[in-house]
């Protein structure tokens, strides 16, 4: 559920996760909202009007955080699958947020993605411990 802080009236619910969120975070600008889910997806959210963007997979289970960039450019997520994923939520000249895995990848990325609104730029373990 989304809320208003200053009035405490709940402004929409957020639906699209098949089992409970565990992580949400708010871009920097405010403009979209990352949700991590025990359903092993992320799912971005348009902040305004609660209506869902795109569902990123790559995770093998739980995802339980998920985290912004300072710049909003990249979203980290984490997971019980002992990965961290990041993402590239750049927004697009047409309104889309992304690059596709057509588009190349990033610098130093390891080339694997997914198409839609976000991609995975790199998929490394967490340290152990």
């Amino acid at each position: 559920k989304l809320w208003d802080a200053a009035t405490g009236e709940e402004i929409t619910t957020l639906r699209g996760h098949t089992i409970a969120v565990l992580s949400v975070a708010f871009s920097p600008d405010g403009a979209r909202l990352a949700t991590g889910s025990f359903d092993n997806t992320i799912k971005l959210w348009d902040a305004a009007t609660g209506e869902e963007i795109t569902t990123l997979r790559g995770h093998t289970s739980t995802v339980t955080s998920v985290a912004f960039s300072p710049d909003g450019a990249r979203l980290a997520t984490g997971s019980w699958d002992t990965t961290v994923k990041l993402w590239d939520g750049t927004p697009r000249s047409d309104g889309a947020a992304g690059r596709s895995a057509a588009d190349g990848g990033l610098p130093g990325s390891n080339g694997v993605g997914q198409t839609g609104a976000a991609r995975r730029v790199t998929d490394r373990p967490a340290p152990p411990g």
